[in-house]
C-alpha cells in the first residue's frame, strides 16, 4: 500500500542496478551443491527440456544456463542435443564468469554448505 505524502520534486520508486542482475543467486546455489545434487539438477533439466520440441527454444534456455555456469550449460546441452554457440572474443563475459564492479567472484554459499554437510 502506498502512502500519499507531499514532497518536493519527483518521488520515484526506483531499483538499484544490482536488482537487474538475475543470475548470481542461481550461480551461488549451483556452486553450493554436492556432486550428486548437481548431477540431479543436470538430469532434471535434461528431462524437462527433453519435452520441448522447438530447437530455438532449447537453444535460448541453454544460453540462459550459460549465464549461471558454462559447465552446467554444456552438461545440460549435451544431453538434449543442443550445440552451444562459440563465444566470440568481442563478447562480454557472462555474469557468472565476471564479478560486478566492487564485488568478489561468487563462491559456494557457506549457509548451504552447512545444511548439505
Amino acid at each position: 500500500m502506498h502512502y500519499a505524502e507531499r514532497v518536493e520534486g519527483n518521488k520515484i520508486r526506483g531499483r538499484s542496478d544490482s536488482f537487474k542482475e538475475h543470475y548470481s543467486q542461481a550461480t551461488m546455489f549451483l556452486k553450493s551443491q554436492s556432486m550428486p545434487e548437481r548431477q540431479h539438477l543436470v538430469e532434471a533439466c535434461q528431462f524437462e527440456l527433453g519435452k520441448v520440441e522447438r530447437m530455438e527454444i532449447l537453444e535460448r534456455v541453454v544460453e540462459q544456463f550459460r549465464n549461471i555456469d558454462e559447465t552446467f550449460a554444456r552438461e545440460v546441452a549435451g544431453g538434449i542435443g543442443v550445440a552451444l554457440r562459440v563465444s566470440g572474443a568481442a563478447e562480454l563475459p557472462h555474469p557468472a564468469q565476471a564479478a560486478p564492479t566492487g564485488q568478489r567472484a561468487l563462491d559456494a554459499s557457506p549457509a548451504l554448505h552447512r545444511l548439505c554437510s
